[in-house]
């Protein structure tokens, strides 16, 4: 299932809000999706809307602080279960309750293979909501295609054979030698 077809670069909402001067540059734009995200627990359970950063050089996927703190407000249902702080970085915790996203219908899990970390800004410039990293595509088997040139990017979920034979062709065409 082909869940992101040449999806244009853009920068989050919450960037285009508060850094309007920076959002139409070229540096600012990149891969970012709205997707809704849910958590077991939560808010109940029920689907928030986040623009999440694709980066497949992360090593782990990221949820912001910022984003949680302006979802849930104060209170008992302040955030999301988290671990205790790390003691050696203070801001940083760990989700510690199931989570997913859906991107174009489908529901993928989050944390599947790496817990999912919560820092107070993750390190990203468009300050998007979570960031999903290598983690989340290599768990859910994504074939992830940026264009440069273009600005866009693609995102392919070989669940059925005829996308699996598709992602075949794909990285045989990107593995032959230049000629």
């Amino acid at each position: 299932m082909i869940l992101l077809g040449r999806h244009r670069f853009s920068v989050s909402r919450f960037h285009a809000e508060h850094y309007p001067d920076t959002a139409d540059s070229a540096l600012a734009r990149g891969p970012v999706v709205r997707l809704g995200l849910r958590f077991e627990r939560w808010l109940g359970g029920r689907r928030i809307e986040a623009d999440a950063f694709v980066d497949p050089g992360a090593d782990e996927t990221i949820l912001s602080l910022r984003w949680i703190q302006e979802q849930g407000g104060k209170g008992s249902q302040a955030r999301p279960r988290t671990t205790l702080p790390d003691p050696r970085e203070r801001h940083h915790y760990l989700l510690d309750e199931g989570a997913t996203v859906e991107i174009a219908g489908r529901t993928l899990a989050l944390g599947t293979t790496r817990p999912v970390r919560v820092l107070p800004q993750p390190p990203m410039s468009g300050f998007e909501d979570m960031l999903l990293g290598r983690d989340f595509l290599a768990a859910h088997g994504l074939l992830f295609v940026l264009d440069g040139q273009e600005e866009t990017f693609s995102m392919l979920l070989p669940e059925d054979e005829d996308n699996r034979q598709r992602r075949r062709r794909i990285l045989a065409e990107l593995s032959e030698p230049p000629g």
